[in-house]
Formats: C-alpha cells, structure tokens, sequence
C-alpha cells in the first residue's frame, strides 16, 4: 500500500508540475525561491492528497447533521430555571420556577 501511495504522489507531483520525466525540469512551476515553493507544495497537498471526494464530504455532513440534531432536541427540551422571589410574612423565600 505505501508504494502505491508513493507512486500515486510521484505521479501526481509530476503532473502538477508538468514533468514528462523524473529527471525533466517543470513546464509549470518557475520560481526555485523557498517561499514560493511552500505555497506551490501547499497548492498541491489542498488539491491532490488533501482531496475530498463529494461522496465522503456528503455522508461527513450527515454524520454532523445527525450529531448536531439531539443536542439541538435536547436543548429545546430542557427545563429552564428561573428563580421567583416569594414574599411570605416579611421573609423572602428564593423558589425556582421551571418553564417546559
């Protein structure tokens, strides 16, 4: 598996690139300056081995969506609290009230 991994982003670099051979010089990358480097690599790491097929991101957002709906339900379910001062022969009572 890890030298068709390796293989994979041989050929995928090389292409990026626009190298016909290993040994060629790239027909799309011109800057040799280091920064310019790490923004192309980064390009090419977002777009060949960070890639996202939109049948992985579409069950990833269903596994979030039904994650995020009982905690929504829970939310919307639970009591709330809110504290009612009772007045009962010059004594103040602290009472809570529960609101559904």
């Amino acid at each position: 598996m890890l030298s068709a991994t390796k293989a994979y982003l041989c050929s995928a670099f090389m292409e990026y690139a626009g190298l016909e051979r290993l040994d060629g010089a790239p027909k799309k990358i011109i800057s040799s300056d280091p920064k310019d480097l790490e923004r192309i690599i980064g390009c090419f790491v977002d777009e060949y081995v960070m890639l996202e097929f939109d049948v992985e991101k579409a069950l990833r957002q269903q596994k979030e969506q039904a994650l995020q709906q009982p905690q929504a339900e829970a939310a919307a379910t639970e009591p709330r609290f809110q504290q009612s001062p009772i007045y009962s022969a010059g004594t103040e009572l602290n009472t809570y009230v529960i609101y559904y």
